[in-house]
């Protein structure tokens, strides 16, 4: 049997109704695997939980470059933790009001930094959004337009960089593909060749320009916006606020805070990315090229 027809439909599909339902992205991913290993071992319990530590959990966790993913996922959420609980990102807001002190100025700000912190489509939204948030509630533009740049700026920016996570698996990919095929071409030349033609990405971040001095905001976006100019509300009314989020925490944290709590994390992480790739010898004529393989 070369296909399974609708059957092969089921995880996916279970995938998205249960992040929908519980808004657990981790137990939709679980339960969708476990049930399409099911569907592959014949409905064999036994069977397929043993697949699933044994060929799948165990090699993925022992894999170098998934183990290089979990530890960056901790420096990222030790960063995030140090801007949330010293109040960095409020201390940086009040720096900079004076110089960024319209939506226009901030919207473009967060753009800019998503260009500028593009070593992971996660550190996007987690470094920036305790950053810009609090700029964002001073100048009265919404967080859902926040939400919605920071977005638009993850995956986006990560796919087009050859030298971080996202380009390394794509090159890998593209590495296992022209082993098989015989291909003799670096993995790296034909990334950087194919990345004129990420039409999805570049339109993706070259939109947000547009939209934010265009004012071109529509639907949903448009009333959120309004909300904030208009009454100064974060929050929808029927909303739940962040736990712990209050008014008088903001300003305490904002007198107490000084905006280095930010810089200097983000420099020693840049100094820290950049020493690597130079040591590695960065530009990539140290990329191996894949060799012809008989097929």
């Amino acid at each position: 049997m070369e296909h399974m027809g609708w059957i092969s439909l089921i995880p996916p599909l279970l995938a998205i109704g249960l992040s929908i339902a519980f808004r657990n992205v981790v137990v939709s991913l679980f339960s969708a695997i476990f049930v399409g290993l099911l569907i592959l071992m014949a409905g064999n319990p036994v069977a397929t939980s043993m697949s699933l530590v044994k060929d799948y959990l165990v090699v993925q966790l022992t894999d170098s470059y998934n183990a290089g993913v979990i530890v960056l996922l901790f420096f990222i959420g030790g960063f995030v933790a140090l801007v949330e609980r010293s109040g960095g990102g409020s201390a940086l807001a009040q720096k900079t009001a004076r110089f960024i002190n319209t939506r226009a100025k901030a919207q473009f700000a967060t753009w800019v930094g998503g260009l500028v912190i593009f070593f992971s489509d996660l550190g996007t939204p987690l470094i920036l959004g305790p950053i810009f948030e609090k700029i964002f509630d001073k100048v009265r533009s919404s967080r859902e337009k926040l939400a919605w740049i920071l977005d638009s700026m993850m995956s986006p920016v990560a796919v087009l960089i050859p030298f971080i996570g996202w380009g390394i698996y794509i090159m890998g990919l593209i590495a296992d593909e022209f082993g098989r095929r015989g291909i003799a071409m670096s993995e790296f030349d034909a990334f950087v060749q194919a990345i004129p033609f990420q039409m999805y990405s570049i339109l993706t971040v070259m939109s947000i320009p547009v939209v934010i001095f265009a004012r071109a905001d529509l639907g949903p976006m448009r009333r959120a916006e309004h909300r904030v100019m208009e009454t100064g509300e974060r929050y929808w009314p029927n909303s739940v606020p962040l736990r712990g989020e209050n008014k008088l925490e903001d300003e305490t944290t904002e007198q107490e805070s000084r905006p280095i709590l930010i810089w200097l994390p983000l420099l020693v992480l840049f100094v820290t990315l950049f020493s690597l790739l130079g040591s590695m010898g960065f530009p990539p004529n140290r990329f191996p090229e894949v060799t012809s393989v008989p097929l």
